[in-house]
């Protein structure tokens, strides 16, 4: 049978369906981050159905017999689950509720309730339909105020003029389930985020059309039919953007660009003392902090790396590990260490200087020191996304773990227990509201710390590595 979440995944993949059908997915990629959104979506369902108990069910007058949540119905092929079922007394029809961890309507929210419609219309006299979604401008006082928490959309002529199309694409999916090739099924367009590469992209070389500088689907088609699918291999009369034909030109050059004089020129604006920083966030769906909004990212851990300009390095870090706003103890140990003069050395510049902002909006009293850090920010970011510097290994990216290996490569995260922030955020969460041991606690505390330190030294071995090159002007 096919499911809605299964259809949502034959939407965006149909050999994603497929593969699914016939037990091919890369059940690795059910990783710890996954966890973590499927965690966060279950606590929003939990609030929206206090919601629809505690507000909709008072407002209408209703008993219990009037609402249903997780209704489990089926159709011959098909079957779903529906969040809520609510009787609506002053049509006398039955209203679904849609309760949603997103911030706004998203489309596959409307293509999700579509396909339950199909089904809840054989058995139901159905009337409106609803998206339960949190408000991205709530913030939490004293205690959560559910009236305040969450937004409610009519989404009921958004659904019905897609329903002939969902009835359509439902039984494409069934012939989908049950073919036995899949020779027709069409494949992803992201291999890094791909739950069955093997499948969808056997043949993927390592520099391939996918890794181009944000390209779109329709460039991708264009360039398949034409049976390009190494990057090297792409025409240079096809159209790109003045970004990708840089990373093309540089692919095919087979070594890197520097333009030295602007490289000197940009790093010319930086003033010693240097500080290489780095923040580690989590963002909770539901706020648990006075303050705070729905997937406000509160900064939890930083890394300091101190370069001075005679080359003295010191090393500061900080992390929270109670249940409690770290904010305050986070922003006032930085100000012990952080001088009035020198530039602060940051990779994405917007990730730090925004939550310098949130704080100096929920706690005032450091706004001047908040405003004065992102004044002297240097985004040592912007001499990749820029291609100042570029090199093939890059390969359209200007992540600092592509940026690391080629110019430091004996600096690795390989080795590190946690490997990137998705996983520093949900070890975090572990580590203070998790049921585990002291001993587990104080292993996460550790791998948190060696990961983040990680990143403000790699800040730091990539700057040295960029002053020796200006240097040999």
């Amino acid at each position: 049978m096919l499911s809605k979440s299964n259809f949502l995944m034959y939407l965006d993949c149909p050999r994603h369906l497929w593969a699914y059908a016939h037990g091919k997915i890369d059940k690795r990629k059910i990783d710890e981050y996954i966890r973590h959104l499927s965690d966060q979506g279950y606590e929003v369902e939990k609030e929206g159905v206090n919601y629809i108990n505690d507000i909709i069910k008072k407002r209408d007058n209703l008993s219990d017999k009037q609402i249903a949540f997780q209704v489990n119905v089926t159709d011959d092929q098909f079957q779903a689950r529906v969040d809520s079922l609510v009787f609506n007394p002053f049509t006398s029809k039955y209203d679904i509720y849609e309760i949603k961890s997103s911030t706004k309507v998203e489309k596959n929210h409307i293509y999700d309730i579509a396909f339950q419609w199909l089904i809840l219309e054989k058995e139901y006299e159905l009337g409106n339909a609803y998206v339960l979604y949190l408000k991205k401008d709530y913030i939490l006082q004293e205690n959560l105020d559910l009236s305040q928490l969450f937004s409610i959309s009519d989404v009921t002529n958004d659904v019905l003029n897609i329903l002939d199309y969902v009835k359509q694409a439902r039984s494409e999916a069934i012939d989908v389930m049950n073919n036995q090739t899949l020779d027709l099924c069409q494949t992803c367009y992201k291999p890094k985020d791909c739950i069955c590469i093997d499948l969808c992209h056997p043949k993927l070389p390592e520099y391939s059309i996918y890794d181009l500088n944000r390209i779109t689907p329709k460039k991708i088609d264009l360039l398949l039919e034409n049976n390009i699918l190494d990057f090297t291999e792409i025409p240079n009369n096809f159209k790109l953007t003045d970004i990708q034909k840089n990373q093309l030109e540089v692919a095919k050059l087979g070594h890197e660009i520097i333009d030295l004089p602007k490289l000197k020129d940009e790093l010319s604006n930086i003033e010693f003392p240097l500080y290489f920083i780095d923040y580690e966030t989590y963002n909770p769906a539901i706020p648990y902090l006075h303050g705070y909004k729905a997937y406000d990212q509160i900064p939890f851990q930083w890394s300091l790396h101190i370069l001075t300009e005679q080359g003295g390095l010191s090393h500061f870090e900080f992390i929270e590990t109670l249940v409690a706003d770290p904010a305050p103890f986070f922003i006032e140990k930085l100000q012990k260490l952080i001088s009035n003069q020198g530039s602060l050395m940051v990779w994405n510049k917007s990730f730090e200087a925004s939550r310098n902002k949130r704080i100096s909006e929920i706690y005032p009293e450091y706004s001047s020191f908040c405003e004065e850090m992102n004044s002297r920010m240097f985004d040592l970011m912007d001499i990749f996304k820029k291609q100042i510097y570029d090199h093939p290994q890059f390969k359209g990216s200007y992540s600092i773990k592509n940026v690391l290996p080629v110019l430091s490569p004996d600096l690795s995260y390989k080795s590190l227990k946690i490997q990137h922030g998705a996983a520093a955020m949900v070890g975090w969460k572990d580590m203070v509201f998790g049921n585990i041991s002291e001993s587990e606690k104080e292993i996460i505390r550790k791998n948190l710390l060696e990961y983040c330190k990680q990143d403000t030294f790699a800040m730091v071995r990539i700057y040295q590595e960029l002053v020796k090159l200006i240097h040999n002007i």
